[in-house]
């Protein structure tokens, strides 16, 4: 009997040529597009927004990601949340974010939203509302921003300084790009920064006064023509390019508190607000705690080539390759150690070893976006076709919603689920669910249809890498096919994001953006 790699591994395997990917393609959207932190709040939301903002403000600290799903019936609306990850988990004290800290935030958000709804949006009492509820949201977002992006954007902010001192106090000559204005404002910036996470600034008052003084003193400093950041790319582009990246994840953020807060006046959306919410957190999907081997053996991965159109390289051409991928991944993940999940990894036997034994952090199993999907087709739930995200998902997720859906189309029966979209990095450790989760009471679902799947589209990508680290690149890869169709996409709410494997030029769907009328059970059960 042949064995082959298991699912696990194929993409632990593609870790280094996945992310060095994301990387090159991430470099050339931003040569196609322009800085995108000024429409960091459009003024569409369509409903599958009000998921991904959900899941984004549930978030309780760096590490930890949150997948929601919604249904309704009758007059009780469902959302169903799952959280893994966790690098913070020990600084917050928090054992189980999902049932100590989500599912009372999503509950008292929906009371302070309903309470919202029925009052004159003009009046002081809704106004004074309005500062509770974004002093909240900012207090359970708080941990993250300061761990999180508000930590990288302090160390970006001390870089850009110590870069303009140096070009003040250049004694060659030459013309200075910069003023003593710009020293002075990113240098009043940092002291903004320094004061705001603060040991004793950590009050929501606090965290909600510095995004209202961004958005009036410092965001319309950095637009416009002419302006510090234009003028910072001929000094330092990179850094320029992170300070943008920072602001817009920091706007992104106001983004999701406006459209959560639009449920309250949105006559398209409110209606949701008549049902009674509950909230269910989806149980741990991995009730043993016996570490998590992912097996690279050269033996196997040999089988697994053969079975591709490499099959015919040589001994010496395939111990090229193979000794060269798995060195890059050992190596790759020496560098970002020491890692919460990682217990060991044996390049002798080139094996690794994932366990949450001694850590804080919650149990390394599904992600919570294949969580929610397994949860609902094993119940046999039907809620609306998207599930909301935290964060893109990773490519495993990604390859996973692929499989799901080019099987599940055969069939009335089985729903098609859909996602904000894949930011193509890979996710360490990632765990194929059991083919059984993925099937409901009646069966529709074949055991294995959705891992063969996964495998074929897996096996293509191998293919693919495997042929460019041999001979190198024979044509344009796909992702830069994407990169060009990304950069014409105006606003993004209603398009179709569609992927090409950088390999094969096959094109699977990724997100589909689907709007609050295009789910038929909206108009039978809420009258719209």
């Amino acid at each position: 009997m042949v064995t082959v790699l298991s699912v696990e591994s194929y993409i632990t395997l593609l870790k280094t040529h996945v992310d060095t990917r994301y990387a090159s393609r991430r470099r050339e959207i931003k040569l196609f597009t322009k800085p995108s932190f000024d429409d960091a709040r459009p003024s569409k939301r369509p409903f599958f927004s009000i998921l991904d903002s959900l899941a984004s403000i549930c978030v309780p600290g760096r590490g930890i990601h949150v997948a929601v799903a919604l249904a309704v019936d009758g007059a009780v609306a469902s959302l169903y949340v799952a959280s893994g990850g966790g690098s913070t988990s020990g600084e917050l004290g928090i054992e189980e974010p999902l049932k100590a800290f989500i599912v009372p935030l999503l509950k008292d958000l929906w009371e302070k939203l309903r309470q919202l709804r029925d009052l004159d949006s003009n009046s002081t009492v809704a106004t004074e509302k309005r500062k509770v509820l974004h002093a909240m949201l900012y207090e359970s977002y708080f941990c993250k921003l300061k761990h999180g992006v508000g930590k990288k954007l302090r160390v970006c902010v001390q870089e850009v300084i110590q870069i303009l001192e140096g070009q003040l106090h250049d004694s060659s000559g030459s013309t200075t790009v910069v003023s003593e204005d710009d020293y002075a404002e990113i240098h009043s910036l940092a002291e903004r920064l320094d004061d705001l996470f603060s040991s004793t600034k950590s009050h929501a008052q606090d965290v909600a006064a510095y995004f209202v003084d961004l958005e009036t003193r410092w965001i319309p400093r950095l637009r416009g023509n002419d302006n510090l950041l234009d003028r910072l790319d001929m000094i330092s582009k990179s850094h320029s390019l992170l300070l943008r990246r920072y602001f817009e994840k920091l706007l992104t953020f106001q983004y999701h508190c406006h459209t959560i807060i639009s449920l309250a006046y949105s006559p398209r959306f409110k209606v949701l607000l008549d049902c009674a919410l509950d909230v269910v957190p989806i149980p741990a999907n991995r009730m043993n705690r016996e570490p998590i081997t992912i097996d690279l053996d050269r033996e196997l991965w040999r089988s697994a080539v053969q079975s591709t159109e490499l099959g015919y390289l040589s001994e010496a051409d395939f111990d090229t390759i193979h000794e060269g991928w798995v060195q890059a991944l050992f190596n790759n993940i020496k560098a970002k150690s020491p890692s919460p999940l990682l217990s060991w990894a044996n390049e002798h036997d080139r094996k690794l070893v994932f366990s949450d034994l001694e850590s804080n952090a919650s149990s390394p199993g599904y992600h919570p976006e294949c969580a929610v999907l397994c949860y609902l087709r094993q119940h046999g739930i039907h809620t609306y076709p998207y599930i909301g995200a935290s964060r893109d998902l990773c490519y495993g997720c990604d390859v996973f919603f692929s499989a799901y859906n080019s099987v599940s189309q055969w069939s009335q029966m089985n729903p098609t689920f859909y996602h904000r979209g894949s930011d193509g990095k890979v996710k360490l450790p990632w765990i194929m669910p059991p083919n059984e989760n993925m099937c409901d009471a009646q069966g529709n679902l074949k055991a294995g249809e959705v891992s063969d799947e996964m495998m074929d589209i897996l096996v293509k990508d191998l293919e693919g890498f495997a042929y460019e680290t041999r001979w190198g690149r024979k044509e344009v890869p796909g992702w830069q096919e994407d990169v060009v169709e990304v950069a014409k996409m105006k606003d993004g709410d209603t398009q179709q994001v569609v992927r090409k494997s950088c390999s094969s030029g096959r094109s699977r769907k990724l997100s589909k953006r689907w709007d609050f009328d295009d789910y038929p059970l909206t108009r039978i059960n809420w009258g719209v």
